[in-house]
């Protein structure tokens, strides 16, 4: 019974893939995902330590941000989830398009309802933000270390369809 559910299944796999191959009409398309650039997030006060994601309300440690930082993370995100294969990730260069200083004025006042606006500017199927609150490199040598490498971020994935963050 093993062996025949397996060249059944062994056969339709193989005619799956070839009606996907063979038309693009039988393959499901990828989802399209917009990645938008790690936002920084401030705080009035750095004496308190803390800083709230505005998405999520989660309480992170407050610290520097090394420039350059939202970059490198951001090249990195859209590296990783481009090698999933599981999205059809729009480029960056199209997303940065949508986010005008009024945009992002609007998105920090706003976060959720500007997030679902950008995805639907962006004609795609999810969005993805993120928010770093620390980056800071490590200090010291080879041998020890006065200062240890600390990065706090947050990641949200929202689904345009009904607006949740899945």
């Amino acid at each position: 019974m093993k062996k025949f559910l397996k060249s059944l299944f062994g056969s339709i796999l193989m005619v799956g893939l070839s009606m996907s191959w063979g038309s693009g009409s039988w393959a499901e398309p990828r989802p399209g995902l917009a990645i938008l650039p790690f936002f920084v997030q401030r705080i009035e006060n750095p004496a308190r330590g803390a800083v709230i994601c505005p998405l999520c309300k989660g309480i992170y440690e407050y610290g520097e941000v090394v420039p350059g930082a939202p970059s490198v993370l951001t090249k990195i995100l859209y590296a990783k989830m481009e090698a999933l294969e599981r999205f059809r990730v729009l480029p960056l260069e199209k997303t940065e398009e949508v986010l005008t200083p009024a945009m992002k004025e609007q998105f920090e006042q706003k976060p959720i309802p500007s997030v679902i606006r950008i995805g639907k500017e962006l004609g795609t199927d999810f969005v993805l933000a993120a928010f770093l609150f620390r980056y800071q490199e490590r200090v010291g040598s080879a041998i020890g270390v006065e200062k240890p490498a600390s990065v706090a971020l947050d990641v949200h994935l929202f689904r345009l369809r009904d607006g949740l963050e899945v």
